[in-house]
């Protein structure tokens, strides 16, 4: 993946089922590029992955993703929740 620049492993439970991983990915705007950081608790036995920003140009960004059987294929589900300030429209954006 082009925009992910680290991934590390943080924790992992005995069973493999539950890993805690830290990744950055760069966020590409025209000809800047922000680093975003994450940290993301994947359970295994659950396909799930539960994330949070730990640090970047978001106010707050976090979310989860899963995978779930469904019609002889796999359904991926994916809500993301996150809020960014503009500094000068942002209170007319919120309005």
């Amino acid at each position: 993946m082009p925009d992910v620049k680290s991934i590390s492993v943080l924790e992992r439970s005995e069973s493999g089922d539950r890993t805690v991983v830290e990744w950055v990915g760069i966020v590409k705007e025209s000809s800047d590029h922000h680093q975003v950081g994450r940290r993301g608790h994947l359970d295994n036995s659950a396909k799930r992955c539960d994330f949070k920003m730990l640090r970047g140009d978001y106010t707050s960004y976090s979310g989860w993703w899963e995978f779930t059987p469904a019609d002889g294929g796999t359904l991926f589900t994916s809500v993301v929740d996150f809020e960014y300030d503009v500094p000068l429209i942002g209170a007319l954006i919120k309005a």
